[in-house]
Order: C-alpha cells, then structure tokens, then sequence
C-alpha cells in the first residue's frame, strides 16, 4: 500500500500489468510483447542456446528491470547519487523503447518511455486521458504522484 497526501487519490495503490513491450532495451533487440494479464505470479525462466550456463544471459532480469525503467526512469531500485541513468539501449539499437500496460486502482494505464542517443520521451495514458505533460521530467513527477514513488523504488 503507498499512502498520498493528495486527495484525488486513494489511499492505496493497486497495480496490475497486464503486458509489457520492450524494443532495443538492454539485451533485446527487437521488439518482444510479453501478456502478462490474468495469470497470477509469473515466474520467469530461460534457456540460452547461444553459449554458457543454462539460463545465464536470456534476459530474465532485464525483462524485470524494463518494467522497473519504464515506471521510474532508472533500472536501479536505488536512487542515483548523480541523478544519471544508466545507458539501457542495446548496442545494435538506436533507441529503448518499452510499454507498460495495465490497470492503476481498476483503471486503465498505458505508460511508454522512449530513449536514444540525444532525446527521450516519456508518455502517460489513465482513464482514458493523455496525462503526459510538456517535459519528461514533469510527466514521472505526475507519474510518481499516480503509482507512488516509494512503491516503485521497492518493486526489486
């Protein structure tokens, strides 16, 4: 539960993601939709057919640290001393997208973060309206705002 002390919102925040999209982010190059809608825990697991151990490598975790980056921005749950965020486009990429779909308190939400070299975007749908704001950086402080930052944070 996250407690707001604005008074548009509930006192708690209930978060379902029904899918996720990543394109060029970390070790996924193209781009891969994963449902994730009506299915309990989802347990994640791999097999890397390329070389090594068996599921070192296939993306499990930045599967998980997408969704993380698309929420807050950051792939770290720790906040950056520095304010800077690490580079997550893949090396044959030239831009990181990933989509978050889902229901915020029974409502709808599309949540999309876009990065490539010199510019970024981020974008933010709820209840059927555009909330996204002029900057980026206005638009996840309304996003922190809706989600709760200290929930986000404490996802991983």
């Amino acid at each position: 539960s996250y407690s707001s002390t604005s008074p548009s919102f509930d006192k708690s925040t209930d978060i379902e993601i029904d899918s996720v999209s990543i394109a060029g982010f970390g070790s996924f190059r193209r781009e891969v939709f994963y449902p994730l809608g009506n299915r309990g825990v989802v347990l994640l697991r791999g097999t890397n057919k390329d070389f090594g151990s068996d599921s070192n490598g296939v993306g499990k975790t930045t599967l998980a640290m997408a969704s993380l980056w698309a929420l807050t921005g950051s792939i770290d749950a720790r906040p950056a001393q520095d304010g800077r965020v690490s580079d997550v486009v893949n090396d044959f990429s030239k831009f990181s997208e990933v989509t978050l779909r889902g229901r915020l308190n029974s409502k709808e939400f599309t949540l999309k973060r876009k990065k490539g070299a010199s510019s970024g975007s981020l974008t933010f749908n709820y209840d059927g309206s555009d909330l996204t704001l002029q900057s980026l950086k206005d638009t996840q402080i309304l996003i922190d705002e809706y989600f709760g930052t200290t929930l986000t944070r404490s996802i991983f």
